[in-house]
Parts: C-alpha cells; structure tokens; sequence
C-alpha cells in the first residue's frame, strides 16, 4: 500500500498539485493497479514463448515502382492560396 507521503513525493515529480480529495483518490488508484500487477506475478508463465509483438506481423510490402507525380501546376491548383509557383501561407510571428 502506498503512503501519502509517497503519493505527495510523485505528485512533485511530475509536476501535479493534488489537493487531498485528489490524493486519496491517486492513492486508491495506484494501490489498485498495485494489486493487479501482484496477481500478474503470481501467474505461472514458465512454458511460454516471449513475443516480440502481440499480432503476427507480416510484411506487406509493394512493389517499387516508379509513377508520375504531380506537376507543379497540379500541386498548387487546390492550395487555399498560391502565386504562379508556391504556395502561400500566413506569415509565423515571432520568427
């Protein structure tokens, strides 16, 4: 079971201002969560593989071939705003 003090302590390093309402929540919580992994460690996984993913992953990969792309004059037909030959947008501030 954790203490308030440990709940207080890992609060600050994360940066979270618990007030105490908060904090005996965050302690039922972990105290929770606690348990759960203690019954995860009690179980008996000596004749199972590890993995690696928890899917099968297969690769799909596709063939590499070159296409056309767009022109330049494609690309900017649908920009919101663009002059002959680039796209226009809203100038960053502070930069």
């Amino acid at each position: 079971m954790l203490t308030q003090e440990t709940i207080a302590h890992t609060a600050h390093l994360a940066g979270l201002h618990l007030d105490a309402t908060q904090s005996a929540n965050m302690q039922q919580q972990l105290d929770q969560i606690l348990a759960w992994v203690a019954v995860l460690q009690n179980i008996d996984t000596t004749n199972v593989e590890p993995l690696i993913h928890p899917t099968e992953v297969l690769n799909t990969w596709a063939e590499d071939i070159a296409k056309e792309g767009f022109t330049h004059t494609e690309a900017l037909h649908n920009a919101p705003q663009h002059n002959e030959s680039h796209f226009l947008v809203p100038k960053v501030a502070g930069l």
